[in-house]
This record gives structure tokens, sequence and C-alpha cells, in this order.
């Protein structure tokens, strides 16, 4: 399965500290109507913008916690980072 990742979209970034390669992933967006399945409608946009607007800066903090950090890119800021 692939998917489309647009530039405005949050991302997971991983590093692997042995080899310091990178991978990039994005949030699944949960059961039912889905972009990454071609769903489109108001039930599809609400759920990104949730996941925009609550989920994401509540996974921000609980990474933040647990000590995780951000890692910022100049071309995303702000994604999540592995320690």
């Amino acid at each position: 399965m692939a998917g489309i990742v647009s530039p405005s979209m949050p991302v997971f970034i991983i590093q692997n500290k042995t080899y310091g390669n990178l991978a990039y992933c994005t949030q699944n967006e949960g059961l039912g109507k889905v972009l990454r399945y071609g769903g489109m409608g108001a039930e599809v946009y609400a759920r990104l913008k949730w996941m925009e607007t609550d989920l994401y800066p509540a996974l921000d903090r609980a990474l933040q916690t647990s000590g995780w950090h951000r890692y910022s890119q100049p071309d995303r800021p702000g994604a999540a980072h592995g320690r």
C-alpha cells in the first residue's frame, strides 16, 4: 500500500543512532472513511482537523514528558523525533 505525504503533514522521524539514518512515517488516520483510501467529505476533513489541533499536540506533550524530544528540520519544524 502506498500513500501521499504532503509538505504540511506531520511526520514521525526516527533516527537509528548506530548508523545515523532516518525513517519517516505519518500517523494512521484510523478506521472508517480516510483520506489515504480516497475518502473525502466533511467526516474525513473533520478527523484530519482534529488530528492537527488535538491529537498531534497531545502526542507532542506525551513524547516530551517521556523524555523524547522534538526534532526540527528547516522544512519540517516540530516533527516528533526519537531519543
